[in-house]
Parts: structure tokens; sequence; C-alpha cells
């Protein structure tokens, strides 16, 4: 998984790179405006692709979207800096929203090699059509008629506030509701039946618990068969977590990364756990031996 996940990234960096050098090979062929426009979108593209892939690779945290947020924002430099300090501005400006969206909407998905190979592939369609988009507005060019510098310069920093409003707009959101995104809803698997360790004849099973609850949410498992549960905790669920369960008589403090439960002779039945303060629910399904 990890292969594919950085297969994806390199390919993500040389197409920007690509992409960079297509920027300052059209220079002369550009107007000011569209070479402006052509970077300002591919630094969305980009920097939406590197987010997704981001949050997929290493779950949503605040270091690795700092670290990925810096190389979109640098993208986006590059890519405006042939056209001058403020289509720059606005290049930087595309990368940071376009991480910030990317980050947001690949959080939404679970973890799977699908999300990643359907990023990739729908980047390198996006970054073909743009580099399309470009290559028509340099033959449909006309010769340039005389504008203003006033008028000029009043689009540019019109541009500029307009992306400077979005990415406050994005940045407050994304602060305000962190707490309320529920990260890898979308695809979450629901259920799943528990491994058999035939070396240690017990029956184990992993359960992942995030921002968006357990995952999966249902675990079957065999009566009479010692049961091993590993309860792995990512960063973004949270501190103080405690993990209930009535029925079995458990109330035990939860720390990030795993931890391990052993039930030594479950009986038939099914048993609800739960994390309160989360406000998260799942259930262990044991059934009888056939």
């Amino acid at each position: 998984m990890m292969l594919l996940h950085a297969g994806s990234f390199a390919l993500i960096l040389l197409l920007t790179g690509y992409h960079m050098f297509l920027m300052f090979r059209r220079k002369g062929l550009l107007s000011k405006r569209n070479g402006m426009t052509l970077a300002a979108v591919f630094a969305v593209l980009s920097g939406m692709a590197l987010g997704a892939e981001g949050v997929q690779a290493f779950d949503f945290r605040w270091g690795v979207f700092a670290l990925i947020t810096f190389i979109a924002a640098a993208a986006g430099t590059a890519l405006g800096m042939a056209y001058g300090w403020q289509p720059a501005i606005n290049g930087f400006m595309s990368g940071v929203i376009g991480a910030s969206l990317g980050s947001m909407l690949g959080g939404l998905f679970f973890e799977s090699r699908l999300i990643v190979m359907a990023v990739a592939v729908l980047f390198i369609i996006c970054s073909f059509i743009a580099q399309k988009a470009g290559d028509h507005l340099i033959h449909a060019s006309r010769p340039p008629r005389k504008k203003s510098n006033l008028t000029s310069k009043s689009s540019s920093v019109v541009s500029t506030i307009v992306l400077g409003a979005s990415l406050a707009v994005i940045a407050g959101g994304m602060l305000l509701q962190q707490d309320r995104i529920a990260l890898g809803a979308i695809g979450q698997p629901k259920f799943q039946a528990a491994a058999i360790d035939e070396d240690n004849d017990m029956q184990v099973a992993m359960i992942e618990v995030s921002a968006a609850g357990f995952t999966p949410a249902n675990t079957d498992f065999e009566a009479k068969k010692m049961i091993k549960i590993v309860i792995d905790v990512k960063p973004r669920a949270g501190a103080g977590l405690k993990l209930v369960s009535k029925n079995l008589n458990v109330d035990a403090d939860l720390k990030e990364g795993e931890n391990i439960f052993v039930l030594s002779n479950p009986q038939p039945g099914t048993y609800d756990i739960a994390i309160p303060s989360r406000n998260s629910n799942g259930t262990l399904t044991v059934k009888a031996a056939d």
C-alpha cells in the first residue's frame, strides 16, 4: 500500500513539475491574464491531489497537512512566477486552497487502494485538460488590444482578493469544524469476521477508532473460542477516550495506538461497545459454533 502511495505522490509531483516547465515555456505566448488563470487552476488541481493522497496515506494529521500545504503552496508559487509576483501570490493561495479542499474531500473516504488510484487517474485527466486548454488559448490568441494599466491592475487585484477571501473562509471552516468532520465515513466497512490464529488457538480482530467511530461497526466471532480484540485508536479520534460495554463489564481507558482486550470463553450473543465521549457505538456478535 505504501508503494502505491509513494508512486502516486511521485506522479503528482512529476506532472506538476512538467506544468511548471510549460508555464515558463509559454511565457511569451500567453497573455498575463491567461497565464495567471492557468497557473491558479493547475495549482488548485495539484494541491487537491496532494491533499487527498496525503490524508489517505497518513490520516488527517496537522503536521502532515502543514507539509502537504507547504509543497502545494511552493508549487503554486512556481507555477505563477513566470508571469510576475502577483500571479505567484495567486498561485501560492491557490495551492493552499487546493491542499485544504483535497485533504477535506479525501478524508471523507475510507482509506483504500481504489481511492488512491482514482485520485491519481483524475489528476492525470485534469492535467491533460489543463494542458489542452493552454494550447487552445495560444492558438486562439489574437493581437492584444491596448488596455489601460488601471483596468489591468484592477482585474488582477480583484482575483487576488477573491482568492484571499476564499482561503480565509476555508481555513476558518477547517479550524472551527475539525472535530465534526466525519473522516473516513464514505466507504467504511460495516462488518468483518474475526481471523483465526491457529498457532495460539484464538480469534483475532482489529477494530479502528477514528473520528468516524468504530471501523468496522460490527465484528463476528465464534462462541467458546478465545477472542483477542485489538482496538487501534487513530490520532484524529481524540484524547481521553473510554471503551464501555455493559454486557461485557468493560470500562477501560483507551490510548492512541493499539489497545488489546481478551475474552477467554465468549458465549453466543450480541455485545454492545461504545465510546460515550464520541457518541460512537458498535457491536461484537458471538455466534454459536456449528
